[in-house]
């Protein structure tokens, strides 16, 4: 008990600290910073490094994936996971997301397709990028975590001590709401950009907020809704409130493992729903209307998720193999598809998997004490 409120105790303090140090210094920097010196485009460089110019937008992507591996690893310790899945992940995890968004904003019509592997100081569709990693994580943690040295040791009874598998669902609480933080920085190398803004302001008191704070929001001689600012707000409130409230809700019945990363997904689509009819406004592009739809996926499939996950799969299915059991199902439909041959060596392959779908009793998913 006093190791559980120690870990909480630590997990606290060094997650509020870091996450207040980013916001506060990233937030008077950008300010001092565009205050000093004016909007150009030799302005929008940090520093030129073997002949490339290196952009505050990468600076500011680099910095965002930094801290939400930071804050992800105080969360693992929290918990008492294994951290070495997060570590491995977090090596194919910054890549795969860097090539969905840059994929993703292509398809959107942000990006030609001819500058796919160029100019990487703007051009990425956030929200395929995420949905893209978490395609890979639904493969990449069931998988690592079957191995044996990342079972959880059960001590509970003196009597027997069993080893349970670790749902990859605590890893999805783990890392998604920690993507708040990278988008909060992301957005500063918007601004830096001279992205995401939206209509023109006519209100004093905004256009003097502005000239305080916001000085390059003055674009194409007119002072502009800082949209990227109001998404920075939406996505701080919701890294306060599932990274750190929802872990003050105990309850059983309301609480399942999983239930955070997904409300993550409905969070954050809520933000953008509300957020891109103002960047259409704005001079935004064409492909913001694609960014509209998937922005009504993210919320329609994340509330679903989220009711399946709280009433069905915890209930139904924490005890099976499902993923694992799917992805071995359809390689073996392809083999037989495309080897007639062998029709029968394959159907006996799948019996063989189909009596692993159900887990041992001392293999069962062990839920974050829930």
């Amino acid at each position: 008990m006093f190791d559980k409120k120690r870990r909480n105790k630590i997990w606290f303090l060094a997650s509020s600290s870091i996450v207040i140090f980013i916001v506060i210094f990233s937030f008077l920097f950008v300010c001092l910073y565009s205050r000093q010196i004016k909007a150009s485009e030799e302005s929008k460089t940090a520093f030129i490094f073997l002949n490339s110019k290196v952009q505050w937008y990468a600076i500011f992507i680099f910095f965002g994936f930094i801290s939400a591996i930071a804050l992800s690893c105080l969360k693992i310790y929290k918990n008492k996971l294994p951290i070495e899945p997060l570590y491995y992940f977090t090596c194919i995890a910054v890549p795969c997301a860097i090539f969905g968004a840059r994929l993703g904003s292509c398809i959107i019509g942000q990006t030609s397709w001819n500058e796919f592997f160029h100019n990487f100081g703007s051009g990425l569709a956030i929200e395929w990028g995420i949905l893209f990693v978490v395609f890979i994580a639904c493969i990449f943690f069931p998988l690592i975590l079957r191995n044996e040295k990342y079972f959880f040791r059960d001590e509970t009874n003196e009597e027997h001590i069993v080893l349970r598998q670790v749902s990859f669902w605590n890893y999805v609480d783990v890392v998604m709401p920690t993507i708040f933080i990278g988008q909060i920085l992301g957005r500063f190398g918007n601004y830096f950009n001279q992205e995401i803004y939206g209509p023109v302001v006519k209100n004093e008191n905004m256009i003097n907020f502005l000239q305080t704070f916001f000085p390059w929001m003055y674009i194409e001689n007119e002072w502009r809704t800082p949209v990227f600012f109001y998404e920075q707000i939406g996505n701080l409130s919701g890294i306060l409130t599932i990274y750190f409230g929802c872990e003050f809700i105990t309850n059983k019945k309301i609480r399942k493992c999983g239930n955070l990363g997904i409300l993550y997904i409905v969070w954050y689509g809520i933000v953008r729903a509300l957020m891109t009819p103002l960047r259409m406004n704005g001079g935004g592009s064409d492909g913001e209307t694609m960014n509209m739809i998937t922005t009504y996926i993210l919320i329609t499939g994340g509330i679903i998720l989220l009711i399946l996950n709280t009433f069905v799969f915890y209930k139904y299915t924490r005890n099976k193999r499902i993923i694992w059991f799917s992805f071995l199902s359809i390689g073996i439909f392809f083999k037989m598809l495309f080897n007639h041959s062998k029709k029968q060596i394959y159907q006996n392959e799948y019996t063989n998997i189909k009596k692993e779908f159900v887990k041992k009793p001392n293999e069962m998913l062990w839920y974050n004490n829930f």
